[in-house]
């Protein structure tokens, strides 16, 4: 990692210029933005999974569990289907990606700043920071690959095999017990490995790479945009 990507990486993730186009509706803007049907969908999804959690929790053996299962899959495939103008309000819904659409203008903007700041002002350094970046993800995403690949092959992938001839063959020497013991071990193990994984992300900064990638792909937009128009040099 060199220390003009790492200058970058900073840069990128302490300006934040994401940070306004992330912003979450508060529950006026919801009650201006949606229309009846949305309302309807919302009600019927909280009802089904509070009915939900009672079935399972005092009737974990009813077919009654099923109910909300099915009503809980319907509303979320009623809700992708239909187009917007069936849950929103025409008006108040094109005022809103009006709005968005200014924000990502000032996050292009503002990420075009930081990368002018630390000298990456050219398609080709862009691209030269894109690849170090993935690169640094590739590298730990590779490394957390081969630790699985070896958890599935010693604690899983062996047993499963033993486990296999000894019901086919009747091995009296083998204790499929024994086995699945150890597949369930192997198990655990890729669980804590993914933890670990999870935690790691965070607790290393590799979130800000992520972010900084982002950033990166949201730029190659625009770089095309305006290597598309006359201008008096290269620059993005």
């Amino acid at each position: 990692m060199t220390y003009k990507y790492q200058y970058i990486r900073r840069e990128i993730y302490e300006k934040n210029p994401e940070g306004e186009l992330n912003s979450y509706r508060s529950f006026t803007d919801m009650v201006r933005l949606f229309r009846l049907p949305f309302w309807i969908m919302l009600g019927s999804l909280l009802i089904a999974c509070i009915f939900l959690v009672v079935v399972v929790i005092f009737y974990p053996k009813s077919l009654l569990i099923w109910i909300p299962i099915i009503i809980i899959f319907v509303v979320n495939m009623l809700s992708q289907i239909p187009r917007e103008k069936y849950f929103y309000h025409s008006k108040a819904r094109e005022n809103e990606v009006l709005e968005k659409m200014k924000n990502y203008e000032q996050y292009t903007s503002g990420v075009r700043e930081v990368l002018h700041s630390q000298g990456i002002d050219t398609p080709e350094k862009l691209k030269a920071l894109r690849k170090e970046c993935e690169l640094t993800l590739k590298s730990r995403e590779d490394r957390y690959i081969k630790i699985n690949g070896k958890i599935i092959d010693m604690l899983i992938g062996v047993p499963l095999g033993a486990l296999i001839a000894s019901l086919i063959y009747v091995d009296k020497n083998t204790v499929p017990t024994t086995i699945g013991s150890i597949i369930v071990i192997g198990l655990v193990t890729i669980g804590i490995a993914k933890l670990v994984k999870l935690i790691n992300y965070y607790s290393e900064g590799y979130f800000k790479d992520k972010y900084l990638l982002d950033a990166i792909n949201e730029m190659e937009y625009s770089e095309i945009t305006i290597n598309s128009c006359p201008s008096k040099d290269n620059s993005f």
